[in-house]
């Protein structure tokens, strides 16, 4: 073989495995970039569904808070009414009682009549009757 023939030949090779080199280490960091991108993804995903997973965590909490909330209302409800209901007896008894009252102060008062109606003329009492 000739000796520019075998240089010619050793350039070639040279260069082909410099070709081979480029595309390798090209396709190296093409790979480290696309899997950089993807870590970068990857830890905003990961950051995304933390603060969903916050946002889900408060959103029970508002509504457990809630529900709390209804069923105190409805407890404070209860109470009221049985405390309307104990006032109405109260009053009720407390009406009874004055229209007793009422009633012993009629039959008392010279002034009012059997029917429980004060007498129009005053010189006609009770005690005048008795005399």
């Amino acid at each position: 073989m000739d000796t520019s023939l075998l240089i010619w030949l050793i350039v070639g090779v040279i260069v082909v495995v410099a070709i081979i080199g480029i595309v390798v280490f090209k396709s190296r960091r093409r790979r480290e970039a696309k899997a950089q991108a993807d870590r970068h993804q990857a830890e905003e995903l990961r950051s995304q569904a933390k603060d969903a997973d916050l946002a889900a965590r408060e959103r029970e909490a508002v509504a457990t808070k809630a529900r709390g909330d209804a069923l105190q209302a409805q407890v404070d409800s209860e109470r009221l009414h049985r405390e309307a209901a104990q006032g109405q007896t109260e009053a009720q008894g407390i009406r009874h009682q004055s229209e007793e009252k009422l009633q012993e102060a009629n039959k008392v008062d010279p002034d009012i009549h059997s029917s429980g109606e004060a007498d129009p003329r005053p010189d006609r009492r009770r005690d005048t009757d008795l005399h």
